[in-house]
């Protein structure tokens, strides 16, 4: 008997990734607390709207879940969250956006769902040790990387800084709020051919929150004149890998992968 899996979605691209992975184990529905123009069949709830996702997973007789999507740092102070996510939060010592993930996966978990474990299910697009790209990063670029990934790593124990951007030892950037493309964005006011690195950081649950690229992080980075992305192994999506690999070549940008847990 093939499994029914609530697929929770977001970002687009992994999204459509994880609804073609699933549709192979059995029916999926998708819902959202947003609109997600790339999946018009997705349900839609209120932001915050526990209760009625709840009730829609029963009532769909869901057993299996994969939590794809993000929930957004702002949604937590949002005037229109609705009383059932306000009443989860009051029930949390702390706000993180992995805390909050952590403890949404612990309690749908109680409530008899399977949650996936989502570095298996997209094991096939996860970034590897190698350069796929024509550009390889040099000497000076590699010293850049591994300054990049030992900054982040410091960072995120307080679940900010997944991403770093790197220029000649100097960190110009750390991600926020704004997420890794805008973070590159902010990057073209201090100088060009920056470094991006991006990690998933040490102890990383495998149900919730992987790091992603694809072609819309290569159009940020060429936006912003950087020239090497460098990912955590093993642990870094990349969606769409033949258009990102082929963007990447067309700009002149970068693409490798670096060791988990090595800086």
């Amino acid at each position: 008997m093939k499994q029914k899996t609530g697929l929770f979605a977001g970002n687009e691209g992994l999204s459509t990734l994880a609804g073609k992975k699933l549709t192979t184990r059995g029916e999926t529905v998708i819902f959202s607390f947003e609109a997600i123009p790339a999946l018009p069949d997705t349900h839609v709830f209120a932001p915050g709207d526990i209760a009625a996702v709840l009730g829609f997973l029963m009532n769909e007789e869901v057993t299996h879940l994969a939590l794809v999507g993000k929930l957004p740092p702002s949604i937590a102070f949002a005037p229109a969250l609705h009383v059932s996510g306000k009443a989860f939060l009051a029930g949390l010592d702390e706000w993180k956006g992995e805390t909050i993930l952590a403890k949404l996966a612990d309690l749908l978990t109680g409530k008899g769902f399977t949650v996936i474990n989502l570095i298996a299910l997209f094991a096939e697009y996860l970034a590897d040790e190698t350069v796929p790209t024509r550009r390889q990063p040099d000497e000076k670029e590699e010293k850049d990387i591994r300054l990049g990934a030992e900054a982040a790593r410091i960072f995120m124990p307080h679940r900010v800084g997944q991403t770093v951007a790197v220029k000649n030892g100097m960190i110009l950037a750390v991600e926020g709020a704004e997420g890794t493309d805008g973070m590159i964005r902010r990057v073209k006011d201090y100088c060009g051919n920056a470094v991006i690195v991006k990690i998933a950081g040490p102890n990383k649950d495998p149900r919730f929150d992987l790091p992603t690229v694809g072609p819309r992080t290569i159009e940020a980075m060429r936006e912003a004149g950087a020239g090497i992305l460098a990912v955590e192994a093993g642990m870094t999506v990349i969606v769409e890998r033949e258009a990102t690999v082929a963007l990447c070549d067309t700009y002149n940008i970068g693409l490798t992968g670096i060791k988990p847990g090595k800086s």
